[in-house]
């Protein structure tokens, strides 16, 4: 079974401990600007942006998501970023599940991915979308509370 990471990119515990350790490099940068540690400095800042913007190429399963829209790769090398207000319909089968925008019709094959991974993936557009849900495989992926 695959697994999907999950990034949300609005969780502070998150982005607070980075923001203060990146302000720190900052500060430290600045201040010692003019000797031979601001080299040192620069390296680590530049080290750790782009361990942040390579995170979604580390999995093979990575949806990314904030309050307006989201982003999937699952099993393929192509994102899908959908804002959620243009999505229409959703419709989840056994092995895949089929998100329509406005114009575009975007299948996502989720062979081998875990069960509880697909169910919070679904339950995650369904509620942050006015889409209407259908689940062809009956497997009650999504239910309102």
């Amino acid at each position: 079974m695959k697994d999907i990471h999950f990034g949300n990119l609005y969780a502070r515990r998150y982005f607070m401990p980075v923001l203060l350790g990146l302000t720190i490099f900052l500060i430290l940068y600045l201040i010692f600007e003019d000797t031979g540690h601001a080299k040192f400095f620069n390296l680590i800042l530049n080290f750790v942006a782009l361990i942040l913007l390579s995170r979604m190429f580390w999995y093979k399963a990575h949806v990314q998501y904030n309050t307006s829209r989201i982003s999937i790769k699952i099993i393929s090398r192509s994102h899908i970023n959908i804002k959620y207000d243009d999505i229409t319909h959703i419709d989840y089968a056994e092995t895949k599940l089929i998100i329509k925008e406005n114009t575009k019709t975007h299948t996502i094959n989720l062979e081998g991915v875990n069960p509880k991974d697909i169910q919070r993936l679904v339950s995650l557009m369904v509620e942050r979308s006015d889409a209407f849900y259908t689940d062809s495989s009956k497997l009650n992926c999504y239910e309102k509370n």
